[in-house]
């Protein structure tokens, strides 16, 4: 199952045991899953919830590939003006661990709880409940698969949505806009 962090995550203290030197000393790093900027004595990475100094996940552990969901500030794409888009939300990262992945909002009438649900904190009333599956491809990577969705499925600013079950391949640093507000980026974890 995809993991989400949009709470920091417990464990950031004042210890030092397991800590870099370079880490002690002041100056700061990025975490190796999603790479944020670490502060000095972060055991934990806000983003992702990385433990600081445990290896980073290797090929064919389910951890290369992590999701940023967040607020899309270009005003020309917010599809439906009465809705208030959030403002200051920073973005969610989500280390991508399955092979199938369901986007979309959780409901009481829905059956299926999306692996990432942008309801609650991630609200975005314009998702469809069943919005898009991301798949892992035999070489690791992600294809996405618009399901039907309302409001469909933008990749990389086109000019229309991605047709309704057409996998379309992902590379990295690719945007997919939903809803309407959601941006989605997908990035090979550094």
């Amino acid at each position: 199952m995809s993991s989400a962090r949009s709470d920091p995550p417990i464990g950031r203290s004042g210890r030092t045991e397991g800590l870099s030197a370079g880490e002690l000393d002041g100056t700061s790093t990025t975490c190796p899953v999603c790479g944020l900027s670490l502060a000095a004595r972060d055991l934990f990475c806000e983003g992702c919830g990385h433990r600081v100094g445990e290896q980073s996940a290797g090929p064919g552990c389910g951890n290369e590939w992590v999701l940023v969901v967040e607020v899309d500030t270009d005003d020309e794409r917010a599809r439906l003006e009465a809705l208030d888009r959030p403002t200051g939300r920073p973005p969610t990262v989500i280390a991508l661990e399955d092979d199938d992945v369901l986007v979309g909002r959780s409901s009481p009438a829905c059956e299926d709880r999306p692996d990432v649900d942008l309801s609650g904190p991630l609200a975005d009333p314009a998702v469809s409940h069943r919005h898009l599956r991301l798949r892992r491809c035999s070489d690791g990577g992600y294809e996405v698969v618009d399901l039907g969705s309302t409001n469909g499925t933008l990749l990389r600013g086109a000019s229309g949505p991605l047709e309704p079950g057409r996998p379309v391949r992902l590379e990295d640093g690719d945007r997919l806009q939903i809803g309407a507000w959601t941006t989605l980026a997908i990035r090979r974890a550094p």
